[in-house]
């Protein structure tokens, strides 16, 4: 949800996940991935100037492909049977980053804090529940979301 150069020397804010209602394993909570600030920086560090201009999708895109533990979550592998446990306990190490996915569960009043870099995306409700919760980015008074 955020430009990486921001980023580059500190968060320059925080995403914010609040659980308006008690939210189970399989409820639809937010999944993210733990560590993967780490990778994008790293990934960002290493183009060059013409290529840091590509747009986010693009970026999304080459990001997802460059490791075989991301090429396999997006399912651009099928080697994986069991994806629960091989990417929500056993997790990955991504170039020295431990990675791992996470599920947001919790009782109403729970916060989520993200570094602006977590990639995370919506998970299916399997539950009779409806999943209620808000997310928020809160940045820092100085942060350009222009800046590329």
């Amino acid at each position: 949800d955020s430009p990486i150069a921001p980023h580059r020397q500190c968060a320059a804010g925080v995403q914010m996940f609040s659980l308006l209602a008690q939210l189970r394993h399989g409820g639809g909570g937010t999944t993210f991935i733990a560590g993967m600030h780490k990778v994008l920086l790293r990934y960002y560090d290493s183009l060059d100037d013409d290529e840091r201009a590509a747009k986010h999708a693009t970026h999304r895109k080459r990001v997802m492909k460059s490791h075989p533990w991301l090429r396999e979550l997006a399912g651009h592998n099928r080697e994986i049977v069991d994806r629960e446990p091989y990417f929500m306990t056993e997790g990955g190490d991504i170039d020295g980053a431990p990675v791992r996915v996470h599920e947001m569960t919790g009782e109403p009043g729970d916060v989520y804090l993200l570094h602006p870099l977590s990639m995370h995306t919506w998970a299916p409700n399997a539950s009779d529940k409806p999943r209620i919760m808000r997310s928020k980015m809160i940045v820092h008074r100085n942060f350009d979301w222009r800046e590329r």
